[in-house]
């Protein structure tokens, strides 16, 4: 992944901010365990 969990909490006000988290989220969910 070329996001930083750093980066993206140092800006949480950031519009893309829930969609990113979102997207992990859902990806966390989603890949198989071990990937």
């Amino acid at each position: 992944m070329s996001l930083r969990l750093d980066a993206l909490l140092s800006h949480p006000s950031d519009p893309d901010f829930q969609r990113t988290a979102d997207r992990l989220i859902w990806l966390l969910k989603n890949e198989p365990p071990g990937c």
